[in-house]
Formats: structure tokens, sequence, C-alpha cells
């Protein structure tokens, strides 16, 4: 068996100089036995903020494995790593770095199926034909049959590409669009996504109905973003029928008709779609487009919670939190909120918090409470690049003294510390709304929609609104793996895919 990881910096305009993992200095974990049963590849992408101390702020998983198992082991893997700091002019700064860790249950470099497989790979592609070209760069990045070679698949992607692969193709617009393996590069990754989407490639369908949605690269054009979505959710592609529904639901492009969003983000919901499971279950509480059934909001919610998606999770916790019908819904939010702030997400820390603070579903803890609004308030760069004050003693003005200053040590202090960690950490979430949008968007999610998101103790500030978001491009695999080998893809089409 074999463990690796592959590392990428997330776009920052602020990094001149990415957070590095120190390769060397990774724990390797035994993975669960029911991963080590799989035969094939198991993969988890996952994010985490590094201080400018090199030390890990912040967790997040942001492409489940589809084993609860793998994607914890996979989290503890990371949090025992080292870290670099990112930097600016030399300086240290707070950023996220985001990786995939990848499982392979049997040697493919060696196996012999897999080696004759490669042979004969390479000799029909040699002969030309961009099926077979494709084949030899698939073999060729994920080092099955033959060592991983990153350039040497890079060349056979582009002679498929080129010789009319549309999967190729779309590979090729991605590592353009996202800088892997390729220099960033929108107007390539423009011209190669045409490409494929003229050839009826979904995917790069979806991924030219983004770029028009957010004008990124391109002038922003709502129409032909709508009409790009509509190819490929005709295709059946989850991603794009509920981006389709979020366009109908916004009313971008097309007339607004929040009936027809319902209806597509049931398709991309009934195959599994997080995103869409989540809007959904918005549709059905607000009663916009369908019947308003809070049973209904809440399955779907509770499906895509399962899977992971902290922005469920934290919106299924305010639900049990505002429905509440016993002690043990409280409880049951608390177990939410937790599952979303142990991987990172600002809202689920600071409701969690709050949870702590008050006694509600848990046992009244300041301790805790601090020690999770202090996590909130570390989510931010500006904020770990120099450490904040609080409010005197006295809850007046302000006084001499970071977060750690605050003295804890008589129950007046710890409360008083309390109070003032919450009002940081939620000025910071008000005021930081477009950072927290950075960092969702990770593995280029998209930045559209951030309409809501509040955690159940900032309804004491303002209206609760509930989120519509479109489904973000897929999480994008990463150039280095952990075991120091050269850069390889894994998942059904690679590195850029």
């Amino acid at each position: 068996m074999a463990a690796s990881v592959s590392a990428q910096q997330p776009p920052a305009a602020s990094a001149a100089t990415p957070a590095i993992i120190d390769f060397a200095h990774c724990f390797k974990p035994e993975w669960p036995q029911l991963v080590g049963d799989v035969e094939m590849q198991t993969a988890a992408t996952l994010a985490y903020q590094v201080g400018v101390d090199g030390k890990l702020l912040a967790a997040r998983l942001l492409q489940s494995s589809g084993s609860t198992a793998f994607d914890q082991a996979a989290l503890a893997a990371g949090r025992a790593c080292r870290f670099q700091p990112a930097a600016v002019d030399g300086k240290p700064v707070a950023a996220w770095l985001q990786f995939r860790y990848v499982h392979t249950p049997t040697d493919l470099v060696s196996d012999p199926s897999l080696v004759r497989e490669y042979l004969q790979a390479r000799a029909a592609a040699e002969k030309g034909g961009a099926a077979e070209q494709l084949l030899l760069a698939r073999l060729l990045e994920q080092g099955r049959g033959v060592a991983p070679n990153p350039d040497d698949a890079l060349r056979w992607y582009r002679q498929a590409a080129q010789s009319g692969s549309a999967e190729a193709q779309l590979w090729l617009g991605n590592c353009y669009f996202n800088g892997v393996l390729l220099p960033k590069d929108k107007v390539e990754a423009l011209r190669w996504y045409q490409a494929a989407a003229d050839d009826g490639n979904a995917q790069a369908q979806n991924a030219l109905g983004l770029m028009y949605q957010r004008g990124d690269g391109v002038p922003k054009d709502f129409d032909e973003a709508a009409r790009m979505y509509l190819l490929a959710a005709l295709q059946g592609y989850d991603v794009a029928q509920n981006n389709l529904g979020y366009m109908y639901w916004r009313g971008q492009g097309l007339e607004q008709n929040p009936a027809v969003a319902v209806e597509w983000y049931r398709k991309a919901a009934t195959q599994g779609n997080a995103w869409a499971q989540q809007n959904l279950s918005v549709a059905y509480e607000r009663g916009l487009g369908v019947a308003a059934d809070r049973k209904q909001a809440r399955h779907w919610l509770e499906r895509a919670a399962a899977q992971g998606f902290t922005r469920a999770q934290v919106r299924l916790g305010d639900m049990l939190m505002e429905y509440v019908q016993s002690e043990a819904d409280r409880e049951l939010a608390v177990y939410w909120y937790r599952r979303a702030a142990e991987q990172g997400d600002l809202a689920g820390q600071i409701s969690l918090a709050y949870c702590y603070e008050t006694g509600h579903g848990v046992t009244r803890d300041f301790a805790q409470a601090a020690a999770w609004y202090s996590r909130a308030v570390g989510q931010t760069s500006s904020l770990t690049r120099s450490a904040p004050r609080l409010p005197g003693e006295d809850g007046r003005g302000i006084a001499g003294g970071p977060v750690q200053a605050v003295k804890p040590h008589t129950p007046g202090g710890v409360l008083q510390n309390v109070d003032s960690l919450r009002m940081l950490a939620l000025a910071q979430y008000t005021e930081n709304r477009g950072e927290q949008d950075a960092i969702a968007a990770l593995g280029d999610y998209s930045r559209l929609s951030e309409v809501g998101e509040l955690p159940i103790v900032e309804r004491h500030i303002r209206s609760y609104q509930l989120p519509e978001v479109p489904q973000p491009r897929p999480p994008q695999p990463e150039q280095r793996w952990l075991e120091q080998v050269p850069a390889v893809a894994s998942g059904r089409y690679g590195a850029c895919i």
C-alpha cells in the first residue's frame, strides 16, 4: 500500500511565496482496514491554514473520499506535518494550502498486468490516435505500470488534445486555468475549454459557464453562462444542473423562476450533489418554487451534511436550534456545529463557541467557548499577522494586550474573555465576509453568492438569511505528493481534472 499527497497553494493575490509542506516530516497514517479492502485508489482533497509561525490554524475537508474513516485519517496526517509559512516581501503571512491525499492499495508501478498495459498503450499511442494517446497520458500521470512522469504525461495529453480528444482538451484547460503543471493562462484555458465544449464535453461546458458567470478571464455574460450550463445539464452533469438551477433562482441570464430552479436542483440532488441538496433544502424551507415543507428541508440538508459539506452542517445545526423540540435537538445541533468547526468552518466555530458559552446542547464551559472563539478569530490572515486587542477589563475602551493576555484565572476574567472574543469573532465574520468567500474558493470554489451563512449568535445582530449558492468547479488535485515522487495525478481523469 502507498499513501501519497500532492500540494498546491490556492491563488492568493497577497502571497508572493506560498506556504510549503515539509514532506520529510509528515505522518504516514495506517489507513483504516475498510480502505485497505478497496481495490481502487481512494482520495480526499484537504486544505490547511498555516500561520505566520508555521503552525496549523485550521483544517478543512474540501472533497470527501467517500469514507469518513479515510477522511479523518487524512486530516490527522496533515495536522502532524510541519509547514513553512507563506511570505509577502519576505515577511511571513498566514495562508491556505490545499492538497490531496491518495491511497493506493497495491503497487501500481510494478504490477505485471499494469506494466503490460502500459507497454501496449505506449506502442498504440506512438502509432497515433487520440484515444490511445489519452490512455497513455493517464497511465504516465497516475503511475500505472510505469514510474509517474508528469512531463511525459503532459506531452501526451497535449498530443491527444491536438488529435481531437475532448477529455484531453478539458485536462489542458484545467491545467491552464489553475496553473497546475502549466503557467496560469486564462486565454489558453478558454481556448481548450471551448474546444472540448464544442465537442460536447459537459465538464468543459460547465467550466465555460463559470468563467462567463464570474467574468473570470472573459467579459461577464450571464446569457452565455446559462447557455453553457444548459448544454451540460441536458447531458445529466449534476454540477451544471445545480448551476443552471441557480441561474433560474437568481434570474441571471434567464427569467427568474424558482419552480424551474427547484426541478434542476432536484435532478442534481438525487445524483448526490451536496450543493444541490442544500439549495433544495433552502427552497423547501422558504417555500419558494415548491410548497414549504420543513421535513423535506431537513431531509435534504441532512443528506448534504452527511457528505461532509460544512455549509450544510452549520445550516442543519441552525435549523435544529431554531425549531428545537427537545434537548436532543440541541445536542444534535452541537454535533453538527462541531463537525463543521473541526474542518475549519468559521461559522461552525462561532456557533459551537456560542453553545459552550450559553450551555445550549452542551455543558456550559467558558474555557471551551473561549478556545473556539479564538480559533475563529485566527481564521483571517489579518489577525494572524498581528495579535488582536480586546476591550478593556471594564468592557469599555481598548486595553493593551493580545487575546492571550486577557486573564482567565478568575470567573470574571473568563467571562470577560469569552465576551470579548465573541465580539471580535463576529466583527471579523461580518467585516471579512470577502475573505470567508476566498476561503470557500479553495479548489476554485465560486465566490458569487454569499448571501447568508450567519451563525446562531449573529441572529441577535441581523435577521437570519439562508444561502443559495452555485456549484463550484470540483476541487483540483495538485502537483506534489507526500512520498516525494514526481507530480502525478489521481482521480478519474488526472491532475488537472
